[in-house]
């Protein structure tokens, strides 16, 4: 349950970057290190982030609590392989990351899903097609008439879910010829009610033509007869969360027991829940044949390019260095884009495999060194911007997350960051909640397919300071 946070009564911090670039416009594809600077030491106020902090327990909680029920009915939840870590650059926090199979109704396997088809479509409407999918689009829910009970043993939710991805493919086809409708998105929901029966319906993003003469009226005529069920056309999109929805709100299946989430299990894995369709289709396949992804600079979408992998980086000459495996601890497997990991401040992480800080072997203690050269350069620009101490950040966190206004406020006049306003702050992203804004920040980098390591999402968080070690000889970095 998320409670209401006391930090909310004094909600007056505001804080603006030094030296902060001007965002580029969207169209551009960003490198990977232009958008970590663009993206470092930014800030949310402190009631945001003991909300986002709250939900991700809960998330963190109700994904654990899911996967235990699963694997004691002998579903394997986790991937198999060896231990992995984040560790923050510039605060220096280890983060255990656990590594849950691609479940797509485990809780965190369903964020790290939805954020990466959200921040598609978003970029599709605004950036790509703005003036025809991006002004007309609109949003419509159909149902499939029945609730799905369950039934050990049995798959009757995967044929329903099948059965009914045939009647939208009709359909489709259908309201292209007749009509001149292009489907751009649908997904599936099918919540449990308090019964623990499922309720099939998708969410689908549509584009009309022109319509004259009541072939609007006789489009919806013709899609409710078609359907036979309950249809709604919910007008021009206005937010598009509401279109990428999770299969379901983790809450709705707190009752269901071991045998009922096998059943969800075996009738929903590998089983596509939501679609890329029509030119968004087209536009993705070409985007991740790019190599590129999208993510977000002050609550704006740009193309990216990701961070390459430790194992594909290139020598001196320019060729691509093998991974090796004679020292087989702390493996570098990628940078992370900044996120709100352990304070109120935005900044970068690595992830490390079979991470050792006492390690013997000399390329593990090489890339020891590599993990503080990054840090050095993400500390540099976190610097630059006038965030502030690492410690400081870090306690006053703390006392967010214990919902402790006391010690923020003091904390935050301590360093010098306070600034009284006569109203309510105004963050950049007005009126969306840290818990979208985290997902818009961390943005876990995707490892190459045939990586043993591919999939993984979830963190679970035992934090602990990483040791302190000289910065590197020089100036400090550039910037």
């Amino acid at each position: 349950m998320i409670s209401t946070s006391k930090l909310k009564e004094i909600e007056d911090f505001e804080w603006e970057p030094a030296n902060q670039p001007e965002a580029p416009a969207s169209q551009f594809v960003l490198e990977f290190d232009d958008f970590q600077r663009s993206n470092t030491a930014r800030f949310i106020p402190p009631a945001m982030y003991h909300e986002n902090w709250q939900r991700q327990e809960l998330i963190r909680t109700q994904s654990e609590g899911m996967a235990e029920k699963l694997e004691e009915m002998g579903v394997p939840t986790r991937q198999d392989g060896p231990s992995m870590v984040m560790i923050t650059a510039v605060t220096r926090q280890i983060t255990e990351v656990e590594r849950f199979r691609n479940i797509n109704f485990i809780p965190s396997m369903a964020q790290k899903n939805r954020r990466n088809m959200l921040n598609d479509l978003e970029h599709f409407l605004s950036v790509i097609d703005p003036n025809v999918a991006g002004a007309f689009a609109r949003y419509m829910v159909a149902t499939d008439g029945q609730r799905i009970k369950v039934k050990y043993g049995r798959r009757n939710l995967l044929k329903a879910i099948r059965k009914f991805k045939k009647k939208l493919a009709r359909w489709r086809a259908e309201a292209r010829v007749r009509f001149g409708i292009r489907i751009l998105f649908q997904g599936l929901e099918f919540p449990r009610d308090e019964k623990g029966t499922y309720h099939l319906h998708a969410n689908i993003l549509y584009v009309p033509p022109l319509m004259l003469n009541g072939e609007w009226e006789e489009f919806l005529s013709w899609s409710h007869a078609w359907f036979g069920t309950w249809i709604k056309d919910n007008g021009r999109i206005q937010n598009i969360r509401e279109m990428v929805k999770y299969p379901f709100k983790p809450n709705d299946v707190r009752g269901a027991d071991g045998h009922e989430l096998k059943w969800l299990y075996e009738n929903t894995f590998k089983t596509r829940i939501v679609e890329a369709l029509d030119t968004f289709r087209e536009w993705r396949s070409w985007k991740n044949s790019q190599n590129l992804k999208v993510g977000r600079i002050a609550g704006r979408t740009y193309l990216r390019r990701p961070q390459p992998i430790f194992a594909e980086r290139l020598d001196d000459n320019g060729e691509k260095k093998e991974r090796d495996r004679s020292s087989p601890e702390n493996i570098i497997i990628a940078r992370m884009t900044p996120g709100f990991y352990a304070t109120l401040w935005s900044e970068p992480a690595i992830l490390v495999m079979n991470y050792n800080p006492r390690t013997i072997f000399e390329k593990s203690r090489e890339r020891l060194l590599e993990v503080e050269l990054y840090s050095h350069e993400a500390k540099a620009i976190w610097d630059a911007k006038g965030a502030p101490d690492p410690a400081t950040a870090l306690a006053m966190a703390a006392a967010a997350k214990a919902d402790d206004a006391t010690n923020v406020r003091a904390l935050w006049s301590g360093a010098n960051l306070y600034k009284v306003h006569n109203g309510t702050i105004t963050p950049s992203d007005e009126g969306r909640g840290c818990f979208e804004l985290i997902e818009d920040l961390a943005d876990p980098p995707d490892p190459p397919t045939n990586d043993p390591l591919a999939m993984f999402d979830g963190v679970t968080i035992h934090s602990k300071e990483l040791p302190k070690r000289a910065a590197p000889k020089g100036d400090g970095g550039s910037i």
